[in-house]
């Protein structure tokens, strides 16, 4: 809550306008000094770091070509208060569309609405960074000075060079983030936006030192769990200290919330942040000794120190916070969002310090390349041989730990939940951990046979399971006895329920991914393939629910007519089996001749690939089975 401007001394009567110059709000005071002071520190965190490690500008040899010291010192300034607006930017739309909950009919709150509208202002800011930093790093590229650079060369190189071309991405989503912030007045339209900005911290992430190298998809991945987390993380509590601090009662209740966010956040950083540091610098001592592996210890050690100030504030701070008494949480925030900023500056600065040479083992983690040797690919080796993949671990582990969360405060209130419900769940976390980062991850981009399996089991095996832990059963008992309750089903929700709808979805993605260049296009691109993984789920999720019919479905279709979709299913699935069966050529066929192997690859695979679809077909009926006794045994909880 803002303080009124204070009243005039005793004696001295107040004459309106005249009287003198209006006194800053102290709340508006205290949120431009705490937002000052954490810039300057991540400023000098930056300088320091830069001058430590080796990164700062160094004098150019003669006769080659010198961008100048505006580029040299302006390169990573820009890109430290690129990174700072985009934690804001998603900072605000956390604490108003997450941490703050809606009001009536959706609405948010008005200082929710305030936090979301700030996001604006800091994603139209994130959009000038990036500008920034895209005619800087051409000339950083280039050699040329900016003034040398502009205008010409700035249209002729930005869609040549992938650091430019995702800036340039980054800069148009930051645009949409803003008019998106500036639009939204519901609680689900500032998610939404919240999404779109956390899709616009990607597509620079896979472009830095640490996406490079055979293991390009694994170090990217890494690094955008990193970053996601650490931006949920700093700009959440960002969020509550500035834009959420006039409500006492609302601040608690917020500050509770982004508790559980911060501890998932901090797991995430710091689990993502070893696995990066053991890929680049292994065991090697000399590594660890470097200037590099100095900010690397540096930057962990900060990671660490806020570790420790986010366990003060669950002992000392959210109790106090939640009898009316603010002091403590508002000192341990400012504190820690100080630290935060100059954890920022030395991630940025460690961005531009030269990595040693040396590099992490052999055999660490990471997706078989295109080409790999496929000629021991075993059963077993397909289930046993992990190669886990970040992004989708993180989200399978965020997912499983929330369905468990609301199973224990559902079971708190005294409301049986099924254990089969829980454990169909599970099942469907381990096949998608299994498909997602065991063996079948490793091998679809030169197997067809093993991008079936993965693909079937991510659209028919996986989303089955979930549809019988009913999840949407279990949030709607979940739900705060005091709250309003929700709207009916909306146009696209009773779509869904029609499982026909369903059934078009599943056979179109199948078809279009089989049949289509779509299929080559995504096994050559990481962010691809996992969008077609996505997709897949999707269309399975939009063909069980309504079919299996166990979890909320707000219109249930006669049984004839979802038995008759799971039939079409394993008719449609049948004819491609057949067609495997038949064909002397693989689809995507110049894909696999490229980058298959002879012996095991585009020779012998699609006859291994029909039998695939074959094994997928027996399991179609068993899971429809399944999911109608599911539904008979009575439990009053989603029946």
């Amino acid at each position: 809550m803002e303080v009124a401007p204070f009243p005039a001394a005793p004696g001295r009567a107040s004459t309106g306008p005249a009287a003198g110059p209006p006194v800053v709000p102290t709340g508006r005071h205290r949120r431009i000094v705490l937002l000052v002071t954490a810039l300057l520190a991540a400023l000098l965190a930056l300088v320091g770091a830069l001058l430590l490690g080796g990164g700062s500008p160094a004098p150019v040899p003669g006769g080659l070509p010198d961008p100048g010291l505006v580029t040299a010192w302006g390169l990573p300034v820009a890109r430290l208060l690129f990174d700072v607006c985009a934690v804001g930017s998603v900072g605000c739309l956390l604490a108003g569309a997450v941490l703050a909950p809606g009001a009536d009919a959706g609405r948010l709150f008005p200082l929710a609405s305030r936090a979301v509208r700030a996001a604006r202002w800091w994603a139209l800011a994130w959009a000038g960074t990036a500008a920034a930093s895209l005619v800087l790093t051409l000339s950083d590229v280039s050699g040329l000075p900016v003034a040398e650079l502009l205008p010409g060369g700035l249209f002729r190189y930005t869609w040549l060079l992938p650091q430019t071309r995702a800036l340039l991405v980054t800069l148009l989503l930051a645009v949409v983030v803003a008019v998106c912030a500036r639009r939204a007045g519901t609680t689900n339209g500032a998610r939404v936006t919240l999404v779109l900005a956390l899709v616009a911290l990607t597509p620079t992430l896979y472009t830095g030192h640490s996406a490079q190298g055979a293991d390009h998809a694994t170090g990217a991945a890494g690094l955008v769990v990193h970053v996601v987390a650490a931006s949920l993380w700093i700009g959440g509590l960002l969020g509550l200290a500035v834009h959420l601090r006039g409500d006492g009662p609302l601040l608690a209740r917020a500050a509770a919330r982004f508790s559980v966010v911060a501890l998932g956040c901090f797991t995430l950083v710091v689990a993502s942040g070893l696995l990066a540091a053991y890929a680049r610098l292994g065991t090697s001592t000399d590594a660890w000794a470097s200037p590099y592996g100095a900010l690397l210890g540096l930057k962990a050690m900060a990671v660490v120190a806020l570790g420790v100030v986010g366990w003060l504030h669950r002992r000392r701070a959210l109790g106090p916070l939640a009898q009316g008494r603010p002091r403590a949480f508002g000192r341990l925030a400012a504190g820690e969002l100080v630290v935060m900023a100059a954890t920022v500056g030395l991630a940025v600065a460690l961005a531009r310090t030269p990595a040693p040479l040396t590099r992490g083992p052999a055999g660490a983690p990471g997706p078989v390349p295109p080409g790999a040797d496929v000629d021991s690919v075993t059963l077993a080796g397909l289930v046993t041989d992990w190669r886990p993949n970040p992004v989708t671990g993180a989200v399978l582990l965020v997912a499983l730990a929330g369905y468990l969360r609301a199973v224990s405060r559902v079971t708190a209130r005294g409301i049986d939940w099924p254990r089969r419900r829980t454990l169909a769940t599970a099942a469907a976390a381990a096949i998608a951990s299994v498909a997602l980062g065991g063996g079948i991850a490793s091998y679809p981009v030169s197997l067809l046979s093993v991008h079936l399996a993965q693909y079937l089991a991510l659209a028919l095996v996986v989303p089955a399971l979930l549809t019988l832990g009913a999840p949407l059963a279990l949030a709607r008992l979940g739900r705060d006895p005091d709250a309003p309750p929700p709207p009916g089903p909306g146009r696209v929700v009773l779509a869904l329920a029609n499982p026909v709808n369903g059934f078009v979805a599943l056979v179109a993605l199948t078809a279009l991914l089989y049949a289509t260049p779509i299929l080559a296009s995504s096994l050559a691109s990481a962010p691809a393939h996992l969008a077609a993984n996505v997709a897949a789920f999707a269309a399975g999720s939009a063909f069980w629910w309504p079919v299996l019919a166990v979890d909320d479905v707000p219109v249930r279709s006669p049984v004839r007519e979802r038995t008759g979709l799971v039939v079409a299913v394993l008719a449609f699935l049948s004819a491609l089996a057949g067609v495997l069966a038949v064909r002397d050529s693989l689809f995507a066929v110049s894909w696999f001749a490229a980058n298959g192997i002879d012996e095991v690859g585009p020779a012998a695979d699609p006859a291994r690939a029909a039998v695939v679809v074959w094994c997928f077909v027996l399991l179609v009926p068993v899971a429809a089975l399944v999911g109608r006794r599911w539904s008979s045994w009575g439990t009053g909880v989603a029946d």
